[in-house]
């Protein structure tokens, strides 16, 4: 059961986050909008640990990655640049 709680909270995650796009104008490149789909992610795999799925093992590392890739590139957008010795 509480695997099940679990995937639905990335379901939720999933949800949660297209909606803000479309409603509340969320980037789709944000950290805000990344990080629900990270949390959905991760969410949706531990939930597969209870009932195995390849095919939703794959889609959801590929979206794990992927949402790391853009949190990656906003970590180093907005690294300070190096100080001059």
């Amino acid at each position: 059961m509480i695997y099940t709680i679990i995937g639905l909270l990335g379901v939720l995650m999933y949800v949660t986050g297209y909606l803000a796009i479309q409603v509340w104008q969320w980037n789709a490149a944000g950290l805000r909008y990344l990080l629900c789909n990270i949390l959905g992610a991760l969410f949706t795999l531990i939930s597969l640990m209870h009932n195995f799925n390849l095919a939703a093992f794959v889609t959801q590392i590929i979206f794990l990655l992927i949402s790391l890739y853009g949190v990656g590139k906003i970590w180093l957008n907005n690294k300070p640049p190096p100080r001059p010795d």
